[in-house]
């Protein structure tokens, strides 16, 4: 088995992640100011429930994903992983 570490600044090395920080920071970061730490994770919260269950999203023809969730009968679960 043989470890293998990202190099740190290098976009073409995980594309994933790299893709994932310039979308939020556009879509969220760009739009607000941050006064203290406790302050962005209030706002950031706040957007990511207002993005992850009220938002229309086109990959779900136009719905927010909490309705398309009940939509399907599924239970529409937005909580951030920690």
């Amino acid at each position: 088995m043989e470890l293998n570490f990202f190099r740190r600044g290098m976009p073409t090395d995980n594309a994933t992640e790299e893709s994932f920080n310039g979308w939020l920071r556009q879509e969220c970061m760009n739009e607000y100011w941050f006064l203290l730490l406790a302050d962005a994770r209030s706002k950031i919260e706040a957007w990511r429930a207002f993005y992850y269950g009220e938002r229309l999203h086109r990959e779900l023809a136009w719905n927010a994903p909490a309705g398309s969730a009940r939509e399907h009968g599924t239970q529409a679960n937005f909580q951030s992983p920690e």
